[in-house]
């Protein structure tokens, strides 16, 4: 099982062993700050002070997620 803790709250933990909070790749990661942005758009990054709004803008072009659309009869 592979479990990554993204953020808890504004702690930070960075010891010799895991878990390391805020997760350490989480700003290069789509898929973890379009989400956060639209649960906490006011939230900031616990180590650098950062707000959401200025990592997803930072993002690179190939890690823009966009949601899954709905198609007739999917059931989705």
């Amino acid at each position: 099982m592979d479990l990554d803790i993204i953020a808890f709250g504004n702690m930070i933990l960075n010891g010799p062993r895991p878990p390391i909070v805020p997760h350490p790749r989480m700003a290069d990661r789509g898929f973890v700050l379009l989400p956060l942005a639209d649960l906490a758009p006011d939230w900031r990054h616990p180590a650098t002070g950062e707000r959401i709004s200025s990592l997803v803008a930072r993002l690179p072009r190939d890690q823009v997620t966009r949601p899954l659309q709905e198609t007739p009869g999917s059931g989705a």
